[in-house]
C-alpha cells in the first residue's frame, strides 16, 4: 500500500484562514505597535483595544502565523535612516528597562533601575552639570585669550 505523503508538500499558508483587508490592516498596525516594545498587551492598548479585550487579542494575534511572518519581515528590514533607528533603539531599551523596573521580580527591578539611572545620568556626582559648565567656561576663556 502506498504511503500518503501529500501533507509534506502543503504550504502552511494554505491552511490558514484568509484574512480580509481590514483584518490584515489591524494586524499590521498591531505588529507596528508590538515592535516598539515587544509587549503584545501594550500593543493592543495602543491600537485601541480596551484593557479587558487587550489580553485576549494579544494572545490571539501572537498565535497567528500572519503576525509572526510580519514581525520577522519588519525586523529584517534595513533602516533607511541610521539616526532614526538609533533613536528607536534607545526608546525601546528605555521602555523595556522601565517595564522591568516596574513589573519584574525584585532583583530585576533593582538592576533595571540602576541601568536607567546610569543611562539618564542620575548616577553622576551632584556637581556633574556644574563641572561640565565650568569646563565649557574654561575652554571659552582660553579661546578668547589665545593669540590669533
Amino acid at each position: 500500500m502506498a504511503e500518503n505523503t501529500s501533507g509534506l508538500y502543503l504550504d502552511p499558508r494554505l491552511m490558514e484562514p484568509e484574512l480580509s483587508a481590514q483584518e490584515q490592516a489591524l494586524r499590521d498596525v498591531f505588529v507596528q505597535e508590538y515592535l516598539k516594545d515587544f509587549d503584545p498587551f501594550q500593543a493592543c492598548l495602543r491600537v485601541g483595544f480596551q484593557a479587558a479585550f487587550a489580553v485576549e487579542y494579544a494572545k490571539k494575534f501572537m498565535g497567528e502565523p500572519y503576525v509572526h511572518r510580519r514581525i520577522v519581515e519588519l525586523q529584517r528590514l534595513t533602516p533607511e535612516n541610521e539616526e532614526a533607528q538609533s533613536k528607536e533603539d534607545k526608546a525601546l531599551v528605555l521602555s523595556v528597562l522601565r517595564q522591568a523596573a516596574q513589573n519584574g521580580p525584585y532583583t530585576s527591578r533593582v538592576a533595571a533601575a540602576s541601568k536607567l539611572a546610569s543611562i539618564l545620568g542620575m548616577d553622576r556626582p551632584d556637581g556633574g552639570e556644574k563641572d561640565e559648565q565650568a569646563l565649557i567656561d574654561a575652554f571659552r576663556d582660553f579661546a578668547q585669550r589665545a593669540p590669533v
